[in-house]
């Protein structure tokens, strides 16, 4: 029995081919070999499109859970001997502190105990400590010396912060701010400049003068004294009281300095001053004040400058035009309290006002053009003083007229 040739699949093709040659003979029971087709009549499959690529998307990280945060401790209590040390509050009630900033005020003594306050006032019955801000109550402080110094723990803060006091007096509860929260009064380029010596306008920094710090309206007071053991403020707002407000020394330059909030200007004080030994030398007046009270009183009224309103913007314009360097110059040297004085009103010296007039006219008449003030210790202050008139400013130099007429003897 023969096998039937296996069937083969025929390709369809429009191309044109050549004369088909013929089959050879194929022997019983063997295959027949498949003819190869030209390869212009292989049809080529349509390729399938890729399929799209599908980039996998990273789901977020997972955050671990935090555990909750362990409540911090309270802060710990303050002992007694440490809130109010014997040394220090033997210095502050006999006026012999000599960092009485270091004491007063608010204080951190260890980063895990509460905070300190610390405040000295004569006349307080009770004190109670209150924010700032918001003017709620923190504390009432314990009185721990009969004097007036109080002192107590804050365990409701663990960071300083603006503060005020409530004070029960005799008479009335008031509310005043601490002098010592405040920062210091002198920059950094202040000190550098008065530990050389080369502050040309010192007397802006030095003496007393009203501004304001932490947004609080007060006087600043700065005076140079590098050999004093102490130093402070005494005045008609302190009862003229040494141990209310001692001052802070500057070591780099020496000058004590404090700001006292609330304090207006009008107000006399003076400076008490301990020599380094601990005697207290008499008080002294403000080297570098602005006003000083009529004798026989001695004390500085403090004196807000800016509150003047000066009248002779013409006569400095035409200063400033006139050539300097080419005008006559004749300087009479005066020290005012001793040039002329009133025997019908006790010998007093004459005020500015008087001098303004009486001076002027007589150095014009012996043809001086400037004044030039003497005065018995200190630096003369480039700054013109209230109550002279536009034409003599007697703090400084400045033109009267022309030169008097040189004589022989010159």
């Amino acid at each position: 029995m023969t096998k039937p040739a296996s069937p083969t699949a025929s390709v369809a093709t429009d191309l044109p081919t050549a004369a088909a040659a013929p089959a050879p003979a194929v022997a019983s029971g063997a295959v027949a070999p498949v003819a190869k087709l030209p390869r212009e009549a292989v049809a080529v499959p349509t390729p399938r499109p890729a399929a799209p690529t599908v980039t996998p998307v990273a789901s977020p990280p997972i955050a671990p859970v935090a555990a909750p945060a362990k409540p911090k401790p309270a802060p710990a209590p303050v002992s007694r001997d440490r809130l109010a040390p014997y040394g220090d509050v033997e210095g502050i009630v006999t006026a012999s502190h000599r960092d009485p900033f270091g004491f007063l005020g608010m204080h951190t003594l260890h980063p895990e105990e509460a905070l300190v306050v610390r405040c000295f006032i004569p006349e307080a019955k009770a004190v109670t400590l209150i924010e700032a801000s918001t003017g709620d109550p923190l504390v009432a402080l314990e009185r721990v010396h009969e004097d007036g110094l109080f002192a107590g723990s804050v365990a409701a803060r663990d960071e300083p912060f603006a503060y005020r006091l409530r004070v029960q007096t005799a008479a009335a509860s008031i509310e005043i701010d601490d002098p010592y929260r405040f920062p210091p009064v002198l920059s950094e380029d202040d000190i550098r400049l008065l530990a050389a010596g080369d502050h040309l306008t010192s007397y802006e920094t030095l003496g007393s003068h009203v501004c304001s710090s932490q947004g609080v309206t007060g006087v600043a007071f700065a005076v140079w004294a590098p050999n004093a053991g102490r130093v402070s403020v005494v005045g008609e707002f302190n009862n003229w009281d040494g141990r209310c407000h001692g001052m802070r020394l500057r070591h780099d330059c020496g000058v004590w300095e404090i700001f006292l909030p609330g304090i207006a200007p009008g107000q006399l004080y003076k400076y008490e001053i301990k020599s380094a030994s601990g005697t207290r030398l008499p008080d002294k007046c403000d080297p570098y004040a602005f006003l000083v009270e009529s004798r026989p009183g001695a004390a500085t009224i403090i004196c807000d400058l800016d509150g003047y309103r000066w009248g002779d913007q013409a006569w400095m314009k035409a200063r400033a035009a006139a050539p300097a360097r080419e005008t006559p110059l004749s300087i009479y040297e005066v020290h005012l309290p001793s040039w002329r004085r009133r025997p019908e009103e006790g010998h007093r010296p004459l005020t500015y006002t008087e001098l303004a007039k009486e001076l002027v006219n007589y150095v014009k008449y012996m043809q001086f053009t400037h004044i030039a003030r003497a005065v018995a210790a200190g630096r003369i202050r480039c700054r013109r003083q209230p109550g002279l008139s536009d034409v003599c400013a007697i703090r400084t130099i400045q033109s009267l007229g022309q030169p008097r007429s040189p004589s022989p003897a010159d």
